[in-house]
């Protein structure tokens, strides 16, 4: 970090899947450096139940993952955002458009995730080995 200059002022951490565990060991142990701290999928952290949106969504009621207007797009920032995060809605419709693109395919990572929880093996790691 310091070869880097990162130890000069706080700086945002984004961690994905195993890089969201270092992330949120290395907030844990350094947050005093951090601004914020962003973890996307981590692996290694089971929560012992769904979040009432999940649940909602496992139970088949609406989808926000996979919003399809403006508005489902706002609503799902607000769900899984700790901040208000502020998007100018010529940006939020672009994004729904490019995600009506691949549909079917986050579709299907929803079935399996849906697929991985009800077989109590959220982290999709139970029968790897």
């Amino acid at each position: 970090m310091v070869a880097i200059g990162l130890d000069k002022r706080k700086f945002h951490l984004v961690g994905l899947s195993m890089g969201g565990f270092v992330a949120g060991v290395f907030a844990a142990r350094y947050s005093f450096l951090l601004s914020s701290l962003v973890l996307m999928c981590p692996a290694g952290i089971n929560a012992p139940k769904l979040s009432d949106f999940l649940s909602e969504m496992v139970s088949g009621g609406k989808n926000y993952l996979l919003p399809k207007t403006p508005e489902d797009f706002y609503f799902m920032l607000k769900k899984v955002s700790h901040r208000e995060v502020v998007m100018p809605f010529f940006v939020v419709k672009i994004m729904c458009a490019a995600r009506q693109e691949s549909h079917d395919f986050y579709e299907k990572g929803k079935e399996q995730f849906f697929f991985l929880h009800t077989n109590n093996d959220i982290t999709g790691t139970k029968n790897c080995c």
